[in-house]
């Protein structure tokens, strides 16, 4: 797939995602200044300014804004570890080349034939346009916590796009994500608490552990070498937050070998014993109780109240609305119910919906449940305690009894059917007493307002 900034095609490198290819540059260009350690000999100092030029010049083509920002804070965090927090400028040759190079990368994206300034500034200059990349991921973070709260246990890994698709997203939309348009946020969302305080844990520990290194290293090499670990990660870390590119294996080689290095040439200061009072110690007990205070912030903030239908997940079952629960959605079928048929069901709110895409390992709340079927009639069916009837919405097989149970049902066909099952159901109609067909007109697979029809002509709330 390719991607274009209006008529600029936006380069991707190969990952076919031009922000992943856009992190993989940044992290390359601070690698890129471990050169400098030699910028006494003027070949390397040349071929460090051609490099990070080109690498400059390949981001700005990427149209990355989060990857421009993750290089900037790299670049920065670089800066302030090998300098000590001086920030000392460099001088002589290497001042002059890099203001040469700076100059040019600010000058570079408002050429006319780049313009990449226009995608810089899209959604921030007061006269551009509203800038929907921007206002469609700060509408998805926003109901990140919501989603923590709402799954204790977590959404489980690849699921978080598809929940906030059909459970979160406001209902005059209709988009489809595949994740949360963060690394973060997708795996925050996706783990349950204890794997989302280990993986805050962990990208606290590498802040600390990046400021301990800079410190104890003495030797030039080893400080340049520590710099450009704690830049590289800190590219990874900020590209992470804005777009869904730290699920590429390839851009988790660098930072970590670099890690890797680091912590060998520092293995002095990180390997002797633990002990109180040690850095190790100290540092460990100081992010863990952050990312704690985190966590409740995230949890306090998810439960605070909302005009949306109320969200549970569980066990592997999602709760819309409140009790009591009188339909359970099994295994749709979106050819049939369509690609958001989460959202179909929070429009129709009247009564509780259950949804699960494969057998609920957990019991199911009280009785009075409809069994809803869709298209494809899966294998494996829920054990039939607490159900009172079947729907089945345009099925393409015969469905057949398990256990030798036997229950109604109700069968909602699309009158532009001319299939051999369609004409089986009619017939079946007429002879089963507890089997009734209802044609839906104008519809032939898809069934645009199912959840209206199952709330008209399947068994009423109880009293």
């Amino acid at each position: 797939m390719e991607f274009f900034f209006e008529e600029h095609w936006r380069w991707d490198w190969g990952f076919g995602n031009p922000n992943k290819s856009a992190t993989l540059i940044g992290m390359l260009f601070v690698l890129a200044q471990m050169l400098r350690s030699w910028q006494s000999r003027k070949a390397v100092l040349g071929l460090w300014f051609l490099l990070s030029l080109s690498l400059g010049i390949s981001l700005i083509h990427t149209y990355s804004r989060g990857g421009l920002l993750a290089l900037l804070v790299g670049t920065m965090i670089y800066w302030a570890l090998v300098s000590g927090g001086r920030f000392r400028v460099a001088r002589g040759k290497a001042g002059l080349l890099i203001a040469i190079l700076s100059a040019f990368l600010v000058l570079y994206p408002n050429l006319p034939h780049v313009e990449a300034s226009k995608r810089y500034l899209q959604g921030w200059a007061p006269d551009s346009e509203e800038d929907r990349s921007i206002g469609n991921r700060l509408r998805i973070w926003r109901d990140v916590p919501r989603m923590m709260r709402d799954a204790p246990g977590g959404w489980g890994i690849g699921n978080s796009g598809n929940a906030w698709t059909q459970y979160y997203q406001p209902l005059d939309t209709r988009y489809h994500y595949r994740t949360l348009v963060s690394s973060h946020f997708t795996w925050l969302v996706e783990f349950g608490w204890i794997g989302r305080f280990l993986y805050l844990l962990v990208w606290g520990l590498l802040c600390a552990f990046a400021w301990r290194a800079a410190s104890a290293s003495q030797a030039a090499p080893n400080r340049n070498l520590v710099a450009v670990t704690g830049g590289a990660w800190a590219v990874l870390g900020v590209s992470s937050l804005f777009s869904s590119v730290a699920e590429a294996p390839l851009l988790w080689v660098i930072p970590v070998v670099l890690l890797l290095l680091s912590l060998w040439k520092l293995r002095k200061v990180f390997i002797p014993p633990i002990r109180p009072g040690s850095f190790l110690c100290r540092s460990s007990l100081a992010v863990s109780a952050g990312v704690a205070t985190l966590l409740m912030l995230a949890c306090a903030l998810g439960g605070t109240p909302s005009s949306q239908a109320r969200i549970h997940y569980r066990g592997g079952i999602v709760y819309v609305g409140e009790e009591p629960f009188r339909h359970l959605l099994y295994a749709p079928d979106q050819k049939v119910v369509g690609n958001h048929y989460g959202m179909s069901i929070r429009e129709q709110a009247e009564t509780g919906w259950i949804v699960a895409h494969d057998p609920p390992s957990c019991g199911l709340p009280g009785d009075g449940l409809t069994l809803v079927l869709s298209g494809v009639i899966p294998e494996i069916i829920p054990e039939w305690t607490g159900f009172t009837e079947i729907a089945l919405l345009n099925p393409i097989q015969i469905f057949q009894e398990r256990n030798g149970q036997s229950l109604p049902h109700s069968v909602f066909l699309g009158t532009l059917r001319r299939d051999t099952v369609a004409f089986a159901y009619s017939r079946k109609a007429s002879k089963a007493e507890d089997v009734t067909v209802e044609m839906i007109p104008g519809s032939k697979l898809y069934i645009s307002h199912w959840t209206r029809i199952l709330s008209e002509k399947t068994s009423q709330p109880r009293p």
